[in-house]
């Protein structure tokens, strides 16, 4: 990830493997979920990894810092993610952008601390799946991330 001129990868609990991803390793036989995390707040992103490392499926996580560095993950022959979850307020591309240039298969979830009706409503209107408003309290918030994940990962266990 790069963030004021370094790039830093960050790992979220176990295993990394050679594509740049993170692996949190759970159930054994398990697919592990795909899922690209989109967003520039360091913050946001650890309280994010908290809310994985409790999760009881295998995750492997990508992060982009910027909507130019999302945008290139999302093109990228090797990367099908399960699940994006993206903050609309981005660096070099908005989410906005992001979502008009992404697989309309791929679902997407807002996760932004944007709340205009009008960045709802173009969400909405590019594809996206969910639209959560990023709660402020630390709690609330790693607890809104799992739902989103429990969400998805049970979807794409049963698929």
């Amino acid at each position: 990830m790069r963030l004021g001129g370094v790039h830093q990868e960050y790992n979220l609990h176990h295993d990394s493997n050679p594509a740049g991803a993170t692996t949190i390793l759970r159930e054994e036989g398990m697919k592990p979920i795909e899922l690209l995390v989109v967003d520039n707040s360091i913050g946001d992103i650890c309280l994010i990894r908290q809310a994985l490392a409790d999760e009881p499926y295998p995750i492997n996580v990508r992060v982009a810092a910027d909507g130019r560095r999302a945008r290139q993950m999302l093109d990228a022959k090797d990367m099908q993610p399960d699940l994006v979850i993206l903050d609309l307020n981005l660096p070099m591309l908005s989410g906005l952008a992001v979502l008009e240039s992404t697989d309309p298969y791929v679902p997407v979830v807002v996760f932004t601390s944007l709340s205009n009706p009008n960045h709802r409503r173009a969400a909405f209107e590019l594809g996206v799946v969910d639209y959560v408003e990023k709660p402020s309290h630390p709690t609330e918030f790693v607890e809104a991330v799992s739902h989103i994940v429990r969400q998805w990962a049970t979807a794409s266990q049963l698929a």
